[in-house]
């Protein structure tokens, strides 16, 4: 029987949840996991896809309505790719093939140019296009053994959970923009993934907790982390302190860094969404105290690259010609030259000779601003001359790391 593909309904939303967590590892318990209020709350049923077998839901994909920060302190509607399944028992029929050439083709229809998704395994998506296109820092230290330079008269007080829903908000919308690779929060976004709280979901640890810097007038950040007890090392408090976000002012922050990092009875320490050029390690007093460890982020995929290239601000103004191959959407191939006046950028075809060739996954890994175009011409992955590689490097980066804040 041939694979029919199409939108979900309302009735299809258990079993499509089924699949998906099946997938995972996982299942729906809980009457609030079997609900599809919540399932049609983040995701409208217009941006699901099923690959359906018979009566069986086999493949899933799905894609939430995001208005992503882009360098410039600007935002585009993107497409968040997520929910991609497929059933072990259809493995290798060209599901996931088909589920992606009809998920860009929808995100192209809906005039978002760029999908975005967080990689469950980082080998598959460059086959559709995807590049890496954010990294962060995994990062664990005790705080037994530092001193955080920050400044101590900040106030740091406690919030409870229906608090939280009014007071953080406001302060991650400030800075949303601060950083490529962010994107603003839907109310939905917060009460059903940001500070929703299961205890099936806690791994052992605490409840959410939530911390605000500055007045109550005036908070100038937050921090959200669970406490982890361990008493393992013959009744020593060895316990750990799991921080899921720190927003806000750089003095904010440090001096949040410094509340987490001192709390009796947990001492150790973890984060493991640290933009890599964050100032944290920089407020320790002893730099080896501190371990990092780098892991991919957010993975991007220029849709319609010229429009893409436009809707960013760039850093340097210059020029290069260049060879785009897109093996998995061919219409976007060709031979481009982007210009950079002022900080915009014009994006046109080229009848002149291009300088370089790269494919639509290492453009779209260097559109946030991350760099790696050397690193790409190093690794074979670009090809043309050094020169032309360095102008398109310096063209890309952003003196400020983009970074992605929430797995989706």
């Amino acid at each position: 029987m041939s694979i029919l593909y199409r939108p979900i309904t309302l009735d299809d939303v258990p079993a499509f949840r089924d699949t998906l967590a099946f997938a995972f590892g996982g299942q729906l318990e809980s009457e609030e996991d079997r609900d599809p209020a919540r399932f049609v709350d983040l995701v409208p049923l217009d941006r699901t896809l099923a690959a359906v077998d018979g009566d069986d839901i086999v493949g899933t994909l799905a894609s939430y309505p995001l208005s992503l920060a882009v360098p410039g302190r600007s935002s585009i509607a993107a497409a968040g790719t997520t929910m991609v399944t497929v059933r072990p028992t259809h493995r290798r029929r060209g599901i996931l093939t088909e589920l992606m050439r009809r998920h860009l083709d929808d995100v192209n229809a809906r005039g978002e140019v760029v999908a975005a998704l967080w990689a469950s395994e980082s080998a598959i998506y460059p086959r559709f296009g995807f590049g890496r296109a954010t990294d962060h820092h995994h990062a664990t230290w005790n705080g037994r053994q530092v001193r955080i330079d920050a400044d101590p008269s900040i106030p740091i007080r406690l919030i409870d959970a229906d608090q939280a829903a009014f007071v953080l908000p406001p302060i991650y919308e400030r800075f949303s923009l601060d950083r490529a690779g962010m994107f603003a929060r839907r109310v939905v976004d917060w009460r059903h993934m940001v500070l929703r709280d299961p205890p099936d979901a806690r791994g052992g640890a605490s409840a959410l907790r939530c911390a605000v810097a500055g007045s109550a007038g005036d908070p100038a950040g937050y921090a959200i982390f669970r406490h982890r007890q361990d008493w393992s090392d013959l009744g020593i408090a060895a316990g750990t302190i799991d921080v899921r976000e720190v927003v806000g002012t750089d003095d904010a922050r440090g001096a949040l860094w410094r509340f987490l990092s001192s709390i009796d009875l947990f001492p150790n320490v973890q984060h493991w969404n640290l933009p890599v050029d964050d100032p944290l390690p920089r407020r320790i007093d002893d730099i080896r105290r501190i371990t990092r460890s780098v892991l991919d982020g957010l993975w991007i995929r220029l849709v319609d690259p010229a429009r893409a290239l436009v809707s960013r601000s760039y850093e340097t103004d210059g020029s290069v010609r260049f060879h785009l191959v897109d093996a998995f959407v061919p219409h976007n191939t060709g031979d481009y030259e982007l210009t950079v006046r002022d900080g915009s950028a014009t994006v046109s075809p080229t009848p002149v000779e291009p300088e370089l060739t790269l494919t639509i996954g290492e453009l779209s890994g260097l559109f946030l601003g991350n760099g790696g175009a050397m690193a790409a011409l190093g690794a074979g992955r670009i090809d043309g001359p050094r020169d032309a590689v360095v102008r398109l490097e310096r063209l890309m980066r952003t003196s400020i790391a983009p970074w992605c804040q929430q797995v989706f």
